[in-house]
Protein backbone atom coordinates (compact mmCIF):
# COMPACT_ATOMS: atom_id res chain seq x y z
CA UNK A 1 0.00 0.00 0.00
CA UNK A 2 0.96 3.32 -0.66
CA UNK A 3 2.76 5.66 2.08
CA UNK A 4 0.14 8.07 4.58
CA UNK A 5 1.55 10.45 6.21
CA UNK A 6 -0.44 11.45 9.06
CA UNK A 7 -1.43 15.03 9.71
CA UNK A 8 -2.77 16.28 13.24
CA UNK A 9 -5.32 19.50 12.20
CA UNK A 10 -6.45 20.95 15.92
CA UNK A 11 -10.29 22.28 15.88
CA UNK A 12 -9.65 24.80 19.70
CA UNK A 13 -13.35 25.96 19.05
CA UNK A 14 -15.62 27.80 16.50
CA UNK A 15 -13.09 30.34 16.61
CA UNK A 16 -10.60 28.93 15.12
CA UNK A 17 -12.61 27.42 12.30
CA UNK A 18 -11.14 29.39 9.44
CA UNK A 19 -7.51 29.04 10.40
CA UNK A 20 -8.62 24.77 10.31
CA UNK A 21 -10.04 24.36 7.26
CA UNK A 22 -7.22 26.92 5.62
CA UNK A 23 -4.54 23.96 7.46
CA UNK A 24 -6.82 21.41 5.73
CA UNK A 25 -7.15 23.24 2.58
CA UNK A 26 -3.30 23.41 2.15
CA UNK A 27 -3.06 19.58 2.37
CA UNK A 28 -5.15 18.59 0.47
CA UNK A 29 -3.96 21.09 -2.58
CA UNK A 30 -0.24 18.71 -1.99
CA UNK A 31 -0.27 17.26 -5.18
CA UNK A 32 2.34 15.11 -4.29
CA UNK A 33 1.23 13.53 -1.28
CA UNK A 34 -1.45 11.81 -0.09
CA UNK A 35 -3.01 12.42 3.76
CA UNK A 36 -3.95 10.66 6.44
CA UNK A 37 -5.91 14.04 8.28
CA UNK A 38 -6.68 13.81 12.13
CA UNK A 39 -9.16 16.16 12.97
CA UNK A 40 -8.43 16.74 16.94
CA UNK A 41 -11.02 18.20 19.50
CA UNK A 42 -9.25 20.73 21.69
CA UNK A 43 -12.01 23.16 22.24
CA UNK A 44 -11.98 24.49 26.02
CA UNK A 45 -15.42 25.78 25.92
CA UNK A 46 -16.81 22.40 24.82
CA UNK A 47 -18.59 23.40 21.82
CA UNK A 48 -19.55 20.53 20.45
CA UNK A 49 -22.01 21.53 17.74
CA UNK A 50 -19.67 23.82 15.66
CA UNK A 51 -17.24 20.82 16.01
CA UNK A 52 -19.34 18.66 14.16
CA UNK A 53 -20.03 21.46 11.95
CA UNK A 54 -16.32 21.63 11.68
CA UNK A 55 -15.90 17.93 11.11
CA UNK A 56 -18.44 18.17 8.29
CA UNK A 57 -17.43 20.79 6.42
CA UNK A 58 -14.05 18.79 5.98
CA UNK A 59 -15.60 15.81 4.64
CA UNK A 60 -17.34 17.54 2.16
CA UNK A 61 -15.21 20.07 0.70
CA UNK A 62 -11.81 17.54 0.98
CA UNK A 63 -13.65 13.84 1.82
CA UNK A 64 -12.09 12.58 -1.80
CA UNK A 65 -8.42 14.19 -1.16
CA UNK A 66 -7.77 12.55 1.92
CA UNK A 67 -7.17 8.41 2.22
CA UNK A 68 -8.31 8.89 5.64
CA UNK A 69 -10.15 11.47 7.88
CA UNK A 70 -9.69 10.39 11.98
CA UNK A 71 -12.57 11.99 14.04
CA UNK A 72 -11.03 12.95 17.53
CA UNK A 73 -7.61 11.56 19.45
CA UNK A 74 -8.14 9.25 22.20
CA UNK A 75 -11.53 10.76 23.44
CA UNK A 76 -11.26 8.15 26.33
CA UNK A 77 -7.89 9.69 27.66
CA UNK A 78 -8.84 12.17 30.35
CA UNK A 79 -5.46 12.76 32.04
CA UNK A 80 -3.58 13.74 29.55
CA UNK A 81 -4.69 17.34 27.84
CA UNK A 82 -1.33 18.32 26.00
CA UNK A 83 -1.70 14.98 24.03
CA UNK A 84 -5.26 13.98 23.97
CA UNK A 85 -8.75 15.08 23.73
CA UNK A 86 -10.41 13.56 26.00
CA UNK A 87 -8.96 16.21 28.71
CA UNK A 88 -11.22 18.58 26.88
CA UNK A 89 -15.35 19.71 27.95
CA UNK A 90 -17.21 17.55 26.15
CA UNK A 91 -15.25 15.04 24.38
CA UNK A 92 -17.39 12.21 24.19
CA UNK A 93 -20.09 13.73 22.62
CA UNK A 94 -17.67 15.28 19.97
CA UNK A 95 -16.22 11.63 19.33
CA UNK A 96 -19.80 10.78 18.86
CA UNK A 97 -21.07 13.47 16.83
CA UNK A 98 -18.07 14.21 14.97
CA UNK A 99 -17.85 10.53 13.58
CA UNK A 100 -21.41 10.71 12.60
CA UNK A 101 -21.34 13.88 10.77
CA UNK A 102 -18.64 12.74 9.03
CA UNK A 103 -20.09 10.02 8.19
CA UNK A 104 -23.70 11.28 7.15
CA UNK A 105 -21.10 14.21 5.32
CA UNK A 106 -19.33 10.90 3.54
CA UNK A 107 -22.55 9.66 2.48
CA UNK A 108 -24.51 12.86 1.01
CA UNK A 109 -21.25 13.96 -0.52
CA UNK A 110 -19.82 10.48 -2.09
CA UNK A 111 -16.73 10.94 -0.22
CA UNK A 112 -14.05 8.54 -0.70
CA UNK A 113 -11.92 9.24 2.40
CA UNK A 114 -12.05 6.39 5.17
CA UNK A 115 -13.99 7.86 8.57
CA UNK A 116 -12.37 6.72 11.82
CA UNK A 117 -11.22 7.21 15.30
CA UNK A 118 -8.47 6.24 17.41
CA UNK A 119 -8.77 5.20 21.05
CA UNK A 120 -6.01 5.00 23.84
CA UNK A 121 -6.05 1.30 25.32
CA UNK A 122 -7.92 1.06 28.31
CA UNK A 123 -6.87 -1.73 30.89
CA UNK A 124 -10.17 -1.99 31.94
CA UNK A 125 -12.78 -0.73 29.64
CA UNK A 126 -15.58 -1.89 30.93
CA UNK A 127 -15.02 0.25 34.11
CA UNK A 128 -14.74 3.19 32.12
CA UNK A 129 -17.67 5.36 31.75
CA UNK A 130 -16.65 6.26 27.87
CA UNK A 131 -17.57 3.31 26.10
CA UNK A 132 -21.27 3.38 28.00
CA UNK A 133 -21.47 6.80 27.13
CA UNK A 134 -20.90 6.69 23.18
CA UNK A 135 -22.96 3.63 23.34
CA UNK A 136 -26.01 5.39 24.59
CA UNK A 137 -25.17 8.78 22.96
CA UNK A 138 -23.83 7.18 18.87
CA UNK A 139 -26.70 4.07 18.90
CA UNK A 140 -27.02 2.63 15.52
CA UNK A 141 -25.67 5.70 14.06
CA UNK A 142 -22.14 5.41 15.37
CA UNK A 143 -21.07 2.05 14.08
CA UNK A 144 -22.87 2.97 10.49
CA UNK A 145 -20.29 6.01 10.29
CA UNK A 146 -17.26 4.20 11.09
CA UNK A 147 -14.84 2.52 8.61
CA UNK A 148 -12.27 2.04 11.05
CA UNK A 149 -10.77 2.05 14.37
CA UNK A 150 -7.74 2.56 15.93
CA UNK A 151 -5.58 1.49 18.88
CA UNK A 152 -2.86 4.02 19.47
CA UNK A 153 -0.18 2.48 20.86
CA UNK A 154 3.30 3.99 21.90
CA UNK A 155 5.02 0.96 19.40
CA UNK A 156 2.86 1.52 16.25
CA UNK A 157 -0.82 2.59 15.43
CA UNK A 158 -3.01 -0.20 14.71
CA UNK A 159 -6.70 -0.31 12.53
CA UNK A 160 -9.18 -2.91 12.93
Amino acid sequence: PPLLIRMCVVGSGAGSTEAALAQVSQLADSPQLRWDLVLAYRDPAGEVDAWARFVATVVERYGERFNAIQVTGEANLTSVPAAADGAFPGATDAFVDGVISAGEAKRRRGATAAIGFAVSPEIEPHASPFWPAVAATGGDRLPAAVDYAGLDTPSSPART
